[in-house]
């Protein structure tokens, strides 16, 4: 068989396989019992006769594994470590191909490169892992589909730009050569493949340059052309995952299904499972299917037997629980009402020259920054990381952006609310976000700078957060909840490293460190400056800080999500950035782009002044 030719919400119906209903799971049941770390990303299949094959990533110390268990006539197996030890691990899928068979696949981190690694389940046991793209690439989010006998495997090859999705097909003895599916001249995310009894089909996200569009094209029996699938006017992609859609097929009846936020107004509460019924005519009103846990999941086949769905989902202390829903006892569901918000036309308009001053006999140019935003890879938050850059980039027309994760969630483990107890953010995602910022830097034209968010709370409960930001080769983490909140040795990471930490949010503990850069006095949700009294405090007290504003952004708007820094560097690099945050060439508003000189003495702000007399100040503004 010859294929060409790979997001968004496919239907699965394989040729050869037929996925039965779990009948060996009469009760709702925890997968991952050993708890050897803080479990995520799991998914599962059903095989032919009921049993079901598990697999989820474990994080821990720095460090994942990948773990399977099978559940057959009510006996869950010992859990089993699919990969080679610890490593950095992402993204693991799982396909039945028969009763005692099936393909699991992840995304792994090997010699400073993405692969996408696979393992063949046969006859019940597990052959050695497999890795399955080329050598010297970096190949990232794959997907997987069972068409007929053979298994295909999708991802994002980002050896070139723009990247493309790329297929391999194993056809039972071995696999096939690499095969280029999406269209070139645009960037392509996000690959879905769906088996159907007219054969396989493959879809895309591609990035147009302002606007994302699904694509897809059928790639058997015969190669098709492609085709933009999506409405013209999309003027953004996905919410991340806590609205991840799932299509399922239920005795020749379709359900659309995804997550939804219980209490809409708060990022941390629980999920539940929303669904639309198509009956052949049109769609249902929406129904909730279950409700009560995070990060749901249907079976890899995505079937469901005589109106039973098995599900999996993860519950506040990161237990898997996997359960059978009846899809006929769905409720219906009345979408809350979510005011206040209204249309934006984006992008920005063209601001003008960009301004430069003098510093020192040396030229310095105006840079405009979001040095706090939040991604999916953050537990709470919304947006593809692509998404974000593209957004900060194209849209919101800003210079620099730090898209950064949470360390850790550990401020909820103490409350009663709350879906991700000791949440932490794991290796993998850290250094996709750390990738990801690297790919998408242009020195010159836009910098996404890597770092994360130091998220601890002191013995007070008062959070005392940074913002860690990285210019150089070398972006080490240490997470809070793991070291005990020692902000010492947070302070000779970063220091070691070369890098610089603003606080965050009105509470915070300043320290006598090289490593500490400016105070976020406003953000999104606050201008914390209108109550000046402890910036004050600190600025008498002598330490030399000063300000920036953020976003703080959980909604995929860095850049207008209100807070703004102006940074005053002589050229947009990664260098010349940190070292303006760190001698504070640099002032907040909130979200405007007003532009500001202040000198004393004339010399430039955030710099000291020797002085033993009469200090004249000169203040230069220019507002929009």
């Amino acid at each position: 068989m010859r294929i060409f030719g790979s997001l968004l919400l496919v239907l699965s119906l394989p040729m050869a396989v037929q996925h039965l209903a779990a009948e060996h799971l009469p009760y709702e049941m925890i997968v991952n019992v050993d708890r050897h770390g803080l479990a995520h990303q799991g998914v599962f299949d059903l095989h032919p006769s009921g049993p079901i094959t598990y697999v989820w990533n474990t994080y821990h110390l720095n460090h994942e594994r990948i773990y399977t268990a099978r559940f057959d006539n009510a006996r869950r197996s010992p859990t089993q470590q699919l990969t080679a030890g610890v490593g950095v691990y992402y993204q693991p899928l799982f396909l039945a191909t028969g009763k005692r068979s099936g393909w699991a696949f992840w995304q792994s981190q090997r010699r400073g490169r993405w692969v996408i690694a696979g393992r063949r389940l046969d006859e019940g046991f597990w052959r050695p892992i497999e890795i399955l793209t080329p050598p010297g690439r970096d190949s990232l989010m794959p997907a997987a589909e069972v068409s007929g006998p053979h298994v295909v495997l999708a991802w994002e090859d980002h050896s070139q730009l723009p990247q493309r999705v790329q297929v391999r097909i194993f056809d039972g003895a071995g696999w096939s050569d690499t095969l280029t599916v999406s269209q070139g001249g645009a960037p392509s995310y996000r690959p879905a493949l769906a088996a159907t009894p007219d054969g396989l089909w493959a879809f895309w996200d591609s990035y147009d340059g302002l606007n994302y569009a699904v694509h897809g094209r059928r790639l058997t029996p015969k190669a098709g052309p492609i085709r933009r699938l999506s409405a013209p006017g999309i003027v953004t992609g996905y919410a991340g995952r806590r609205r991840h859609p799932m299509l399922i097929e239920d005795g020749g009846r379709i359900w659309l299904l995804w997550e939804h936020k219980m209490v809409i107004h708060r990022s941390t509460e629980p999920g539940e499972l929303l669904g639309l019924r198509f009956d052949g005519r049109q769609w249902s009103a929406p129904l909730r299917v279950h409700a009560g846990l995070v990060s749901y999941e249907v079976p890899g086949s995505r079937r469901a037997r005589n109106g039973e769905l098995t599900i999996l989902g993860m519950d506040r202390q990161h237990n898997y629980r996997t359960s059978r829903v009846a899809l006929a006892k769905a409720e219906p569901f009345e979408p809350p009402a979510v005011p206040g918000w209204k249309p934006q036309i984006l992008p920005l308009r063209d601001f003008g020259p960009r301004r430069s001053i003098e510093i020192g006999g040396q030229t310095h140019h105006l840079y405009w920054a979001d040095l706090h935003v939040h991604s999916a890879l953050t537990q709470d938050a919304e947006g593809e990381p692509d998404e974000l850059l593209h957004y900060a980039r194209d849209k919101a027309k800003i210079d620099v952006v730090v898209v950064q994760e949470n360390d850790a969630s550990s401020w909820l483990d103490a409350g009663a609310q709350g879906a991700y107890r000791g949440g932490a953010l794991t290796e993998a995602s850290y250094r996709l976000g750390v990738y990801l910022s690297r790919r998408y830097s242009e020195p010159g034209r836009f910098l996404a700078l890597p770092g994360w968010e130091w998220s601890h709370r002191t013995g007070d409960k008062k959070p005392n957060h940074r913002t860690v930001i990285f210019g150089g080769d070398l972006t080490p983490i240490i997470r809070h909840s793991e070291n005990g909140g020692n902000f010492d040795e947070l302070c000779d990471l970063v220091e070691a490293a070369g890098g610089v930490m603003n606080t965050q949010h009105p509470n915070y503990r300043l320290i006598r460190r090289p490593c500490e850069g400016n105070i976020e006095v406003a953000s999104g949700w606050d201008v914390f400056i209108r109550q000046p009294e402890k910036i004050h405090r600190d600025l008498s007290a002598g330490f030399r800080v000063g300000f920036v504003a953020t976003s703080d952004g959980h909604r995929r708007d860095p850049g207008t999500g209100g807070g703004l820094t102006g940074i005053y560097a002589p050229e947009l690099t990664p260098p010349a950035i940190i070292e303006a945050l760190r001698r504070h060439r640099v002032f907040a508003t909130n979200g405007s782009r007003i532009e500001i000189d202040a000198r004393a003495n004339g010399v430039f702000m955030g710099q000291d002044v020797p002085s033993d007399g009469e200090v004249r100040l000169s203040l230069d503004v220019r507002a929009p």
